[in-house]
């Protein structure tokens, strides 16, 4: 094995580690009700119980033809939504950020 065959493989390793890691090491925020005990009460969800939720979002997109063609990903959260002109928060608006 040659060197930039090393260096590519450990590369590789790491990037591999750290996706690992990243799907396993979770903090959930058990504090909020669940989405399913929300519906089984029938009632509507309070804006301060999906306040400052985020997390991370893939999605794989098909061409016309149902082949993969790219693939997106990235991070969302739910925020307080701010107004410009004082740049205060509003406790009844949210805005999504991605």
């Amino acid at each position: 094995m040659n060197l930039l065959s090393s260096i590519v493989f450990v590369v590789a390793l790491l990037g591999l580690a750290l996706v690992v890691n990243s799907t396993f090491n979770h903090n959930y925020d058990n504090s909020r009700p669940l989405a399913q005990e929300v519906i089984e009460q029938q009632r509507p969800v309070n804006a301060s119980e999906i306040m400052n939720l985020k997390g991370s979002i893939v999605s794989l997109q098909n061409d016309d033809s149902g082949v993969p063609e790219w693939i997106l990903s990235g991070r969302w959260q739910i925020e307080p939504k701010t107004t410009n002109s004082t740049n205060t928060s509003s406790s009844s608006e949210i805005k999504y950020t991605s």
